[in-house]
């Protein structure tokens, strides 16, 4: 039962992880530009994954995919939808 507990928690993780890093992925979008933050988050979520393949504990693989939802945040909503959003802006004239 502990297993299944600790496997459904781990599961909601790294969507909440990446919840909590959008704003701090909108700011490095605004910094550092969309395409550097979606290829530095491609190039960790290819490092989480390797990462995840040697977790030895529980609490590693925890933590792995933890900061997995942190660059699949880096990598989808947030920079895309903003970059949307600041095309449709300057086409609008806005």
């Amino acid at each position: 039962m502990l297993l299944l507990a600790a496997a459904l928690s781990v599961g909601t993780l790294a969507p909440q992880a990446g919840f909590f890093a959008g704003p701090v992925v909108a700011q490095w979008r605004e910094r550092f530009g969309p395409k550097r933050v979606v290829l530095g988050g491609a190039a960790l979520i290819a490092a989480g994954f390797a990462l995840l393949g040697v977790a030895r504990e529980v609490w590693q693989f925890c933590v792995l995919y933890g900061l997995l939802g942190v660059t699949a945040g880096m990598t989808g909503t947030v920079p895309l939808a903003t970059s949307f959003s600041n095309g449709l802006r300057a086409a609008a004239g806005w």
